[in-house]
């Protein structure tokens, strides 16, 4: 499955496209872009890159984790390259289990884990010209 796209995330093929009959329950995380930066300066867009062999296999295996821990029965990722303005959709995780307290912790262990283990960078412009690189995904 490819988790990574250049272009816009459209949530509702997500949804529509996702859900099952086995599922009582679907948690929906979507990460927007901040009009204001860590250092509160002003963002003007923020940038993407990833390297998709190592980041495409990280999430992969942070999804079949979350699978095993949980036992949810889905789990969908799809995290934006290239520039996102603000307010633009960086990432979305939608997880879905029997039952909502699995699809919750499936949900946050995929963001939190995605942020720390994968290869995806950001570069965040702000309005002043200034930039500032971090750990993106």
């Amino acid at each position: 499955m490819k988790f990574l796209t250049d272009t816009e995330i459209q949530l509702e093929n997500i949804i529509s496209k996702s859900h099952n009959d086995a599922d009582g329950a679907m948690v929906l995380f979507t990460g927007i872009i901040r009009g204001r930066g860590k250092n509160l300066k002003k963002v003007k867009y923020i940038e993407y890159e990833a390297h998709p062999v190592l980041a495409e296999d990280s999430i992969e295996k942070l999804i079949e984790k979350s699978k095993e821990k949980w036992s949810i029965n889905q789990a969908i990722v799809i995290h934006r390259t290239g520039r996102v303005e603000v307010n633009g959709i960086a990432v979305v995780i939608a997880t879905f289990s029997s039952h909502r307290q699995a699809a919750y912790e499936a949900n946050q262990f995929l963001i939190n884990n995605i942020k720390q283990e994968t290869a995806i960078w950001k570069k965040e412009v702000f309005d002043d010209g200034t930039i500032e690189w971090g750990k993106g995904g």
